[in-house]
């Protein structure tokens, strides 16, 4: 596994957290997802396949928040 931390802007609450570390768990082989809107961060660990990574950063934007590179 490795671990990876993003930075995500947009999220304004508790709410917002949740939902991502609720979400971002049901793509195969993501785990251990932590969000911080004060830190404007995901980490998360993932099978290291840059599919995996992609379909994260699209399920983060699909969601409402900006995935910053």
């Amino acid at each position: 596994m490795t671990a990876i931390t993003l930075k995500v802007t947009g999220m304004h609450c508790e709410g917002c957290e949740n939902r991502i570390q609720k979400l971002l768990p049901r793509i195969d082989s993501v785990s251990d997802v932590t969000a911080d809107r004060n830190k404007e961060s995901v980490k998360l660990s993932y099978n290291g396949n840059e599919d995996t990574l992609k379909a994260v950063k699209e399920k983060i934007s699909d969601l409402g928040y900006e995935v910053v590179v």
